[in-house]
Protein backbone atom coordinates (compact mmCIF):
# COMPACT_ATOMS: atom_id res chain seq x y z
CA UNK A 1 0.00 0.00 0.00
CA UNK A 2 2.65 2.71 0.79
CA UNK A 3 4.60 1.72 -2.35
CA UNK A 4 1.50 2.29 -4.51
CA UNK A 5 0.79 5.31 -2.57
CA UNK A 6 4.03 6.58 -3.15
CA UNK A 7 3.63 5.88 -6.93
CA UNK A 8 1.03 7.72 -7.17
CA UNK A 9 2.06 10.86 -5.45
CA UNK A 10 4.34 10.61 -8.52
CA UNK A 11 1.98 10.18 -10.82
CA UNK A 12 -0.13 12.73 -9.59
CA UNK A 13 2.81 15.12 -9.70
CA UNK A 14 3.59 14.50 -13.04
CA UNK A 15 0.03 14.80 -14.27
CA UNK A 16 -0.65 18.10 -11.87
CA UNK A 17 2.23 20.16 -13.56
CA UNK A 18 0.84 20.07 -17.21
CA UNK A 19 -2.62 21.10 -16.05
CA UNK A 20 -1.51 23.66 -14.02
CA UNK A 21 0.09 24.85 -17.08
CA UNK A 22 -2.75 24.79 -18.84
CA UNK A 23 -5.63 26.56 -16.68
CA UNK A 24 -3.09 29.13 -16.42
CA UNK A 25 -2.29 29.52 -19.89
CA UNK A 26 -6.35 29.46 -20.69
CA UNK A 27 -8.02 30.95 -17.94
CA UNK A 28 -5.96 32.15 -14.53
CA UNK A 29 -3.70 34.54 -16.63
CA UNK A 30 -5.81 35.24 -19.53
CA UNK A 31 -4.70 38.94 -19.78
CA UNK A 32 -6.90 42.04 -20.76
CA UNK A 33 -6.15 43.76 -23.64
CA UNK A 34 -7.52 47.41 -21.92
CA UNK A 35 -4.15 48.13 -21.43
CA UNK A 36 -4.35 49.12 -25.05
CA UNK A 37 -6.66 52.76 -23.75
CA UNK A 38 -3.07 53.93 -22.45
CA UNK A 39 -1.29 53.95 -26.15
CA UNK A 40 -0.85 57.12 -27.51
CA UNK A 41 -2.41 57.70 -31.30
CA UNK A 42 0.90 59.05 -32.48
CA UNK A 43 3.06 56.28 -31.46
CA UNK A 44 5.09 54.81 -34.03
CA UNK A 45 6.59 51.84 -32.33
CA UNK A 46 4.16 49.30 -30.20
CA UNK A 47 5.67 46.54 -28.75
CA UNK A 48 3.61 44.03 -26.40
CA UNK A 49 4.82 41.49 -24.39
CA UNK A 50 2.49 38.31 -23.29
CA UNK A 51 4.06 37.81 -19.55
CA UNK A 52 1.60 34.71 -19.07
CA UNK A 53 2.72 32.75 -22.22
CA UNK A 54 6.98 33.42 -20.35
CA UNK A 55 5.06 32.26 -17.25
CA UNK A 56 3.98 29.31 -18.42
CA UNK A 57 6.92 27.92 -20.29
CA UNK A 58 9.39 29.02 -17.42
CA UNK A 59 7.62 26.93 -15.11
CA UNK A 60 7.48 24.23 -17.23
CA UNK A 61 11.33 24.68 -17.58
CA UNK A 62 11.64 24.63 -13.76
CA UNK A 63 10.10 21.81 -13.32
CA UNK A 64 10.94 19.09 -15.91
CA UNK A 65 14.18 20.83 -16.63
CA UNK A 66 15.67 21.55 -13.13
CA UNK A 67 19.10 20.94 -13.73
CA UNK A 68 19.37 23.20 -16.85
CA UNK A 69 17.53 25.73 -15.69
CA UNK A 70 19.57 26.28 -12.53
CA UNK A 71 22.51 25.93 -14.18
CA UNK A 72 21.24 28.99 -16.37
CA UNK A 73 19.77 31.11 -14.22
CA UNK A 74 21.81 30.30 -10.63
CA UNK A 75 25.69 28.78 -12.18
CA UNK A 76 27.82 28.09 -9.94
CA UNK A 77 29.27 30.83 -7.71
CA UNK A 78 32.57 31.96 -8.94
CA UNK A 79 35.00 33.45 -5.77
CA UNK A 80 35.68 36.40 -8.02
CA UNK A 81 32.31 37.27 -9.43
CA UNK A 82 28.99 38.64 -7.52
CA UNK A 83 26.60 35.62 -7.11
CA UNK A 84 23.49 35.61 -9.55
CA UNK A 85 21.56 35.15 -6.94
CA UNK A 86 22.25 38.41 -5.32
CA UNK A 87 20.84 40.19 -8.05
CA UNK A 88 17.26 37.77 -8.08
CA UNK A 89 16.30 38.69 -4.59
CA UNK A 90 12.85 36.70 -4.23
CA UNK A 91 11.93 38.60 -1.10
CA UNK A 92 12.59 41.56 -3.61
CA UNK A 93 10.75 40.27 -6.95
CA UNK A 94 7.61 39.70 -4.39
CA UNK A 95 7.64 42.92 -3.19
CA UNK A 96 7.33 44.65 -7.26
CA UNK A 97 4.26 46.12 -6.96
CA UNK A 98 3.14 45.10 -10.51
CA UNK A 99 1.21 41.93 -11.69
CA UNK A 100 3.22 39.78 -13.60
CA UNK A 101 0.65 38.05 -15.22
CA UNK A 102 -0.59 40.81 -17.42
CA UNK A 103 0.46 42.23 -20.30
CA UNK A 104 3.17 44.92 -20.58
CA UNK A 105 3.14 47.54 -23.21
CA UNK A 106 5.66 49.34 -24.37
CA UNK A 107 5.37 52.17 -27.33
CA UNK A 108 7.49 54.82 -28.70
CA UNK A 109 6.64 58.43 -29.82
CA UNK A 110 8.80 60.86 -31.87
CA UNK A 111 9.34 64.02 -30.61
CA UNK A 112 10.66 67.34 -32.04
CA UNK A 113 14.10 66.09 -31.28
CA UNK A 114 14.16 63.19 -30.05
CA UNK A 115 12.50 59.59 -29.61
CA UNK A 116 11.25 58.59 -26.35
CA UNK A 117 10.06 55.03 -25.04
CA UNK A 118 7.08 54.48 -22.53
CA UNK A 119 6.13 51.70 -20.76
CA UNK A 120 2.93 50.58 -19.78
CA UNK A 121 2.30 48.24 -16.34
CA UNK A 122 -0.48 46.82 -14.25
CA UNK A 123 -0.12 47.74 -10.55
CA UNK A 124 -0.95 45.82 -7.99
CA UNK A 125 0.46 48.25 -5.28
CA UNK A 126 0.99 52.18 -6.09
CA UNK A 127 3.97 52.15 -2.93
CA UNK A 128 5.60 49.24 -3.61
CA UNK A 129 5.60 50.08 -7.09
CA UNK A 130 7.01 53.42 -6.83
CA UNK A 131 9.57 52.32 -4.04
CA UNK A 132 11.02 49.41 -6.67
CA UNK A 133 11.37 51.58 -9.49
CA UNK A 134 13.00 54.58 -7.74
CA UNK A 135 15.32 51.80 -6.02
CA UNK A 136 16.55 50.96 -9.44
CA UNK A 137 16.50 54.53 -11.29
CA UNK A 138 16.42 57.09 -8.29
CA UNK A 139 15.57 59.61 -11.61
CA UNK A 140 13.10 57.92 -12.85
CA UNK A 141 9.81 59.29 -14.31
CA UNK A 142 6.58 57.89 -14.16
CA UNK A 143 2.24 57.93 -13.39
CA UNK A 144 -0.41 56.28 -11.96
CA UNK A 145 -3.73 55.80 -13.30
CA UNK A 146 -6.77 54.21 -11.63
CA UNK A 147 -5.08 50.36 -12.94
CA UNK A 148 -1.79 51.36 -14.59
CA UNK A 149 1.33 52.78 -14.12
CA UNK A 150 3.04 54.81 -17.26
CA UNK A 151 6.64 54.24 -17.18
CA UNK A 152 9.33 56.57 -18.98
CA UNK A 153 12.46 54.86 -20.19
CA UNK A 154 14.75 57.32 -21.70
CA UNK A 155 15.47 60.35 -20.80
CA UNK A 156 13.92 63.75 -22.22
CA UNK A 157 15.82 67.18 -23.21
CA UNK A 158 11.65 68.01 -22.63
CA UNK A 159 10.99 66.75 -18.74
CA UNK A 160 8.10 69.33 -17.89
CA UNK A 161 6.37 68.79 -20.98
CA UNK A 162 6.40 64.82 -20.70
CA UNK A 163 6.00 64.85 -17.59
CA UNK A 164 2.14 66.35 -17.94
CA UNK A 165 2.51 64.26 -21.14
CA UNK A 166 3.00 61.05 -18.61
CA UNK A 167 -0.43 62.60 -16.70
CA UNK A 168 -2.29 62.60 -19.90
CA UNK A 169 -1.59 59.02 -20.50
CA UNK A 170 -2.21 57.48 -16.99
CA UNK A 171 -5.54 59.53 -17.25
CA UNK A 172 -6.34 58.21 -20.93
CA UNK A 173 -6.87 62.01 -21.70
CA UNK A 174 -4.93 61.33 -25.46
CA UNK A 175 -6.23 60.12 -28.41
CA UNK A 176 -6.28 56.49 -28.41
CA UNK A 177 -3.55 53.93 -30.68
CA UNK A 178 -6.89 51.79 -31.39
CA UNK A 179 -8.65 54.24 -32.66
CA UNK A 180 -6.30 54.06 -35.33
CA UNK A 181 -5.44 50.29 -35.47
CA UNK A 182 -7.09 47.33 -33.73
CA UNK A 183 -4.74 45.71 -32.03
CA UNK A 184 -7.05 43.06 -30.74
CA UNK A 185 -7.02 41.74 -34.89
CA UNK A 186 -3.12 42.31 -35.18
CA UNK A 187 -1.76 40.62 -32.33
CA UNK A 188 -1.63 37.02 -31.57
CA UNK A 189 -2.15 36.25 -27.84
CA UNK A 190 0.00 32.96 -28.09
CA UNK A 191 3.24 34.77 -29.42
CA UNK A 192 5.48 35.80 -26.63
CA UNK A 193 6.32 39.20 -28.23
CA UNK A 194 4.30 41.48 -30.74
CA UNK A 195 5.05 44.70 -32.28
CA UNK A 196 3.58 47.00 -34.35
CA UNK A 197 5.50 49.71 -36.79
CA UNK A 198 4.91 52.40 -38.90
CA UNK A 199 8.18 53.31 -40.61
CA UNK A 200 9.58 56.91 -40.73
CA UNK A 201 8.51 59.11 -43.50
CA UNK A 202 10.23 60.05 -46.21
CA UNK A 203 10.17 60.99 -49.77
CA UNK A 204 10.83 57.75 -50.84
CA UNK A 205 8.80 56.02 -48.23
CA UNK A 206 7.98 52.16 -50.01
CA UNK A 207 6.49 50.56 -46.44
CA UNK A 208 3.59 51.86 -44.91
CA UNK A 209 2.99 49.94 -42.24
CA UNK A 210 4.17 46.48 -40.07
CA UNK A 211 3.51 44.02 -37.63
CA UNK A 212 6.17 41.13 -36.41
CA UNK A 213 5.63 38.25 -33.73
CA UNK A 214 8.32 36.50 -31.58
CA UNK A 215 7.76 33.07 -30.92
CA UNK A 216 9.90 31.50 -28.81
CA UNK A 217 10.83 27.81 -29.07
CA UNK A 218 13.51 25.46 -28.53
CA UNK A 219 16.95 26.34 -29.35
CA UNK A 220 15.56 29.61 -31.43
CA UNK A 221 13.02 32.61 -31.73
CA UNK A 222 11.09 32.61 -34.86
CA UNK A 223 10.09 35.82 -36.29
CA UNK A 224 7.06 36.45 -38.73
CA UNK A 225 5.03 38.95 -39.82
CA UNK A 226 4.10 41.51 -42.76
CA UNK A 227 3.87 44.95 -44.00
CA UNK A 228 1.77 47.17 -46.18
CA UNK A 229 4.17 48.52 -48.89
CA UNK A 230 2.51 52.06 -50.71
CA UNK A 231 0.28 51.52 -53.15
CA UNK A 232 2.68 51.94 -55.91
CA UNK A 233 5.45 50.26 -54.81
CA UNK A 234 6.83 48.02 -57.07
CA UNK A 235 7.44 44.39 -56.58
CA UNK A 236 10.14 43.78 -59.09
CA UNK A 237 12.56 45.96 -57.61
CA UNK A 238 14.49 43.60 -55.36
CA UNK A 239 17.91 43.95 -54.18
CA UNK A 240 20.87 44.07 -55.91
CA UNK A 241 23.82 42.36 -54.11
CA UNK A 242 24.17 39.43 -52.08
CA UNK A 243 24.81 38.79 -48.10
CA UNK A 244 28.54 38.12 -47.29
CA UNK A 245 27.98 34.81 -45.47
CA UNK A 246 31.16 35.05 -44.03
CA UNK A 247 30.85 38.37 -42.64
CA UNK A 248 30.07 39.40 -38.96
CA UNK A 249 26.95 41.32 -40.02
CA UNK A 250 26.07 41.58 -43.64
CA UNK A 251 22.91 43.92 -44.61
CA UNK A 252 21.19 44.11 -47.88
CA UNK A 253 18.49 46.52 -48.59
CA UNK A 254 16.54 47.85 -51.76
CA UNK A 255 14.14 49.88 -48.63
CA UNK A 256 14.30 52.93 -47.46
CA UNK A 257 14.37 51.63 -43.92
CA UNK A 258 18.11 53.12 -42.89
CA UNK A 259 17.89 56.60 -42.67
CA UNK A 260 20.40 57.18 -40.11
CA UNK A 261 24.29 56.33 -39.19
CA UNK A 262 26.43 55.55 -36.18
CA UNK A 263 30.12 56.75 -36.99
CA UNK A 264 30.89 54.38 -34.67
CA UNK A 265 30.28 56.73 -31.73
CA UNK A 266 27.65 57.87 -29.54
CA UNK A 267 26.52 60.71 -32.66
CA UNK A 268 24.13 59.48 -35.17
CA UNK A 269 23.98 61.35 -38.20
CA UNK A 270 20.14 61.21 -38.84
CA UNK A 271 18.61 62.55 -42.33
CA UNK A 272 20.48 60.30 -44.77
CA UNK A 273 19.23 60.69 -48.26
CA UNK A 274 17.58 58.55 -49.85
CA UNK A 275 18.60 55.42 -51.87
CA UNK A 276 18.67 52.95 -54.62
CA UNK A 277 20.79 50.10 -53.18
CA UNK A 278 22.56 49.85 -49.44
CA UNK A 279 24.94 47.26 -49.13
CA UNK A 280 26.45 47.11 -45.42
CA UNK A 281 29.08 44.36 -44.53
CA UNK A 282 31.12 44.70 -41.31
CA UNK A 283 33.52 42.94 -39.35
CA UNK A 284 34.78 44.30 -36.29
CA UNK A 285 37.15 47.25 -35.71
CA UNK A 286 40.83 47.79 -34.94
CA UNK A 287 41.00 50.45 -32.24
CA UNK A 288 44.81 52.06 -32.03
CA UNK A 289 45.57 52.93 -28.12
CA UNK A 290 47.19 56.92 -28.55
CA UNK A 291 48.87 59.23 -25.51
CA UNK A 292 45.86 60.69 -23.37
CA UNK A 293 45.27 64.12 -23.90
CA UNK A 294 43.74 65.69 -21.65
CA UNK A 295 42.31 68.77 -22.99
CA UNK A 296 40.88 67.13 -25.93
CA UNK A 297 37.22 65.20 -25.42
CA UNK A 298 38.04 62.95 -28.18
CA UNK A 299 38.53 59.02 -26.99
CA UNK A 300 42.54 58.06 -26.58
CA UNK A 301 42.15 55.77 -29.53
CA UNK A 302 41.89 55.77 -33.32
CA UNK A 303 39.33 53.15 -34.64
CA UNK A 304 39.82 51.59 -37.70
CA UNK A 305 36.50 49.86 -38.68
CA UNK A 306 36.42 46.89 -40.87
CA UNK A 307 33.29 47.53 -43.15
CA UNK A 308 32.29 48.00 -46.56
CA UNK A 309 29.63 50.46 -46.53
CA UNK A 310 27.88 51.42 -50.08
CA UNK A 311 24.74 53.34 -51.69
CA UNK A 312 23.71 53.21 -55.13
CA UNK A 313 22.16 56.80 -55.36
CA UNK A 314 20.29 58.77 -58.78
CA UNK A 315 20.19 61.92 -56.99
CA UNK A 316 23.54 62.84 -56.45
CA UNK A 317 23.37 66.54 -55.89
CA UNK A 318 21.44 66.10 -52.40
CA UNK A 319 24.23 63.41 -51.44
CA UNK A 320 26.88 65.43 -52.19
CA UNK A 321 24.89 68.62 -50.07
CA UNK A 322 24.33 66.39 -47.77
CA UNK A 323 28.23 65.14 -47.36
CA UNK A 324 29.14 68.67 -47.71
CA UNK A 325 26.84 70.06 -44.62
CA UNK A 326 28.30 66.74 -42.26
CA UNK A 327 31.77 68.52 -43.30
CA UNK A 328 30.66 72.66 -42.47
CA UNK A 329 29.07 71.40 -38.92
CA UNK A 330 32.01 69.91 -37.62
CA UNK A 331 30.62 66.55 -37.78
CA UNK A 332 33.32 64.98 -39.83
CA UNK A 333 37.15 66.13 -41.31
CA UNK A 334 37.93 65.55 -44.74
CA UNK A 335 41.12 64.74 -46.09
CA UNK A 336 39.95 65.62 -50.37
CA UNK A 337 43.22 64.82 -51.96
CA UNK A 338 43.30 61.17 -49.95
CA UNK A 339 39.54 60.40 -49.93
CA UNK A 340 39.91 59.79 -46.46
CA UNK A 341 37.34 61.23 -43.14
CA UNK A 342 37.61 60.91 -39.92
CA UNK A 343 34.69 61.45 -36.73
CA UNK A 344 35.06 64.10 -33.90
CA UNK A 345 35.66 60.14 -32.16
CA UNK A 346 38.40 59.75 -34.34
CA UNK A 347 36.91 57.06 -36.47
CA UNK A 348 38.62 57.04 -39.82
CA UNK A 349 37.12 55.51 -43.55
CA UNK A 350 38.11 56.71 -46.85
CA UNK A 351 35.17 57.31 -49.02
CA UNK A 352 34.12 57.70 -52.54
CA UNK A 353 31.71 59.61 -54.05
CA UNK A 354 30.40 59.75 -57.33
CA UNK A 355 27.19 60.39 -58.93
CA UNK A 356 26.17 56.63 -59.14
CA UNK A 357 27.34 56.07 -55.70
CA UNK A 358 28.77 56.70 -52.06
CA UNK A 359 30.96 54.22 -50.62
CA UNK A 360 32.96 54.03 -47.11
CA UNK A 361 35.36 51.50 -46.41
CA UNK A 362 39.39 50.42 -45.34
CA UNK A 363 39.99 49.57 -48.43
CA UNK A 364 38.30 49.57 -51.99
CA UNK A 365 35.81 46.81 -52.45
CA UNK A 366 33.42 45.34 -55.42
CA UNK A 367 30.14 43.57 -54.56
CA UNK A 368 29.11 40.11 -55.72
CA UNK A 369 25.39 40.24 -57.86
CA UNK A 370 22.18 38.85 -56.06
CA UNK A 371 20.95 35.86 -57.32
CA UNK A 372 17.65 35.53 -55.05
CA UNK A 373 14.46 37.10 -57.03
CA UNK A 374 11.86 37.63 -53.94
CA UNK A 375 14.18 39.27 -51.45
CA UNK A 376 13.86 43.26 -50.96
CA UNK A 377 15.35 43.50 -46.85
CA UNK A 378 18.50 40.60 -46.15
CA UNK A 379 20.62 40.29 -42.43
CA UNK A 380 22.73 38.07 -41.15
CA UNK A 381 24.41 38.56 -37.92
CA UNK A 382 26.90 36.40 -36.23
CA UNK A 383 27.55 37.46 -32.86
CA UNK A 384 31.38 35.82 -31.88
CA UNK A 385 33.09 37.04 -34.68
CA UNK A 386 32.00 40.47 -33.90
CA UNK A 387 33.65 40.47 -30.37
CA UNK A 388 36.70 38.28 -31.87
CA UNK A 389 37.52 40.78 -34.54
CA UNK A 390 37.35 43.66 -32.34
CA UNK A 391 41.59 44.55 -31.78
CA UNK A 392 42.93 46.47 -29.03
CA UNK A 393 46.14 47.73 -30.24
CA UNK A 394 48.80 50.59 -29.76
CA UNK A 395 49.39 53.51 -32.35
CA UNK A 396 53.32 53.15 -32.78
CA UNK A 397 53.15 57.19 -33.79
CA UNK A 398 51.84 58.49 -30.92
CA UNK A 399 51.46 55.39 -27.81
CA UNK A 400 50.26 55.83 -24.88
CA UNK A 401 52.46 55.55 -21.51
CA UNK A 402 53.55 52.09 -20.51
CA UNK A 403 51.86 51.66 -17.75
CA UNK A 404 48.53 52.32 -19.65
CA UNK A 405 50.48 49.77 -22.78
CA UNK A 406 50.06 47.16 -19.87
CA UNK A 407 46.43 47.59 -18.36
CA UNK A 408 43.73 48.85 -21.36
CA UNK A 409 44.42 46.39 -23.61
CA UNK A 410 44.55 43.40 -20.97
CA UNK A 411 41.32 45.11 -19.30
CA UNK A 412 39.59 45.24 -23.00
CA UNK A 413 40.56 41.65 -24.09
CA UNK A 414 39.13 40.41 -20.31
CA UNK A 415 35.63 42.50 -20.84
CA UNK A 416 34.89 41.51 -24.11
CA UNK A 417 35.80 37.33 -23.83
CA UNK A 418 33.57 37.95 -20.75
CA UNK A 419 30.51 39.39 -22.37
CA UNK A 420 31.62 36.56 -25.58
CA UNK A 421 31.05 34.07 -22.82
CA UNK A 422 27.42 35.16 -21.02
CA UNK A 423 26.10 35.58 -25.36
CA UNK A 424 23.56 33.16 -25.87
CA UNK A 425 23.03 34.06 -28.72
CA UNK A 426 24.74 32.43 -31.86
CA UNK A 427 23.01 34.38 -35.07
CA UNK A 428 20.27 36.09 -36.23
CA UNK A 429 19.03 36.07 -39.39
CA UNK A 430 16.11 38.14 -40.83
CA UNK A 431 14.58 39.12 -44.39
CA UNK A 432 11.55 41.15 -45.71
CA UNK A 433 10.84 39.65 -48.97
CA UNK A 434 8.10 39.23 -51.64
CA UNK A 435 4.55 37.85 -49.51
CA UNK A 436 1.42 37.03 -50.69
CA UNK A 437 -1.84 39.70 -51.57
CA UNK A 438 0.55 42.34 -52.29
CA UNK A 439 2.20 42.47 -48.89
CA UNK A 440 5.80 42.24 -47.99
CA UNK A 441 6.76 39.31 -45.79
CA UNK A 442 8.94 39.15 -43.00
CA UNK A 443 10.57 35.95 -41.40
CA UNK A 444 13.79 35.41 -39.32
CA UNK A 445 15.53 33.48 -36.53
CA UNK A 446 17.57 34.11 -33.51
CA UNK A 447 19.59 31.28 -33.06
CA UNK A 448 21.13 30.42 -29.82
CA UNK A 449 24.22 28.84 -29.12
CA UNK A 450 23.32 25.93 -26.46
CA UNK A 451 21.22 23.78 -29.08
CA UNK A 452 19.70 21.32 -26.04
CA UNK A 453 18.04 24.10 -24.40
CA UNK A 454 15.03 26.39 -24.73
CA UNK A 455 15.67 29.83 -26.45
CA UNK A 456 13.25 31.58 -23.51
CA UNK A 457 15.58 30.17 -20.82
CA UNK A 458 18.19 31.45 -22.35
CA UNK A 459 17.07 34.71 -23.19
CA UNK A 460 16.48 35.43 -19.40
CA UNK A 461 19.91 33.73 -18.56
CA UNK A 462 21.40 36.70 -20.97
CA UNK A 463 19.22 38.96 -19.77
CA UNK A 464 20.94 38.73 -16.19
CA UNK A 465 24.15 38.32 -16.77
CA UNK A 466 23.83 41.43 -19.24
CA UNK A 467 23.20 43.23 -15.93
CA UNK A 468 25.73 41.50 -13.73
CA UNK A 469 28.15 42.92 -16.89
CA UNK A 470 27.09 46.39 -17.03
CA UNK A 471 26.86 46.59 -13.70
CA UNK A 472 30.60 45.95 -13.78
CA UNK A 473 30.97 49.16 -15.88
CA UNK A 474 28.84 51.28 -13.37
CA UNK A 475 25.80 51.32 -15.61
Amino acid sequence: MQLLKKYSAVLFFVIAFPLIGFFAKNFILEASTDIYAHIPQESDVVIEVNTRNFISEISYQRIYQETYFLNKMYPPKDEEEEDYEEVINEDESLNMGFDVFSKIVLFREQWATENIWIAVLKYTNKEDFQNFILSKSPDAHFAFGDTYAIVQLNASSNQEKLNEHLKKISNKEIKGFTERIDLNSIFDPNKEINCYMIPKVTSDKQLIEGQLSFDFLGDHIEIKGDFTPIPNFDPSEKIAYAADSDAALSIRSCLNVFNSIYWFNQERIENIPDYNQMAFDYNGVDCYLTKIDNLSSAPPFKSFPKMKLAFDISESQIWYDFFDSLHANGQIAVDTLRNEFYTKDNAFFRYDLTKDHFRLMQTPFELEPNVDEHVYFDLHMNIDPLLENTKILIDQENPPSMLEQSIIPAFAKERIEAFKDIASIASINFQLKEGENNMVAAEGKIIMKDKNGQSMVEGLSFGTALLLYLKGFGL
